[in-house]
């Protein structure tokens, strides 16, 4: 899928009962390695599938506004609300 340019996804669950989801959650801070090794496994494999998600015509711009650090705010009037 990757190689003909879709993003690939995945989908897989775990189902826990809300006691020893309450457990893991005063054991484990929710940001910490233990606390998502213990959410990520074993998992419940769904499936896998290709996103087509094209680039957009005017990215360009984007890009250009992103890489000159101009941000389309500096161009408005913070008062007025009109372009400069």
């Amino acid at each position: 899928m990757a190689s003909v340019g879709l993003k690939t996804l995945t989908l897989a669950y775990k189902q826990i009962p809300i006691d020893d989801f309450q457990n893991l959650l005063n054991q484990y801070h929710i940001e910490s390695d233990e606390f998502r090794e213990s959410i990520q496994s074993p998992l419940v494999y769904l499936g896998t599938f290709g996103l087509d998600d094209p680039v957009r015509e005017d990215v360009g711009k984007s890009i250009e506004l992103i890489k000159y650090g101009c941000m389309i705010a500096d161009s408005v009037g913070k008062k007025s609300g009109i372009k400069n």
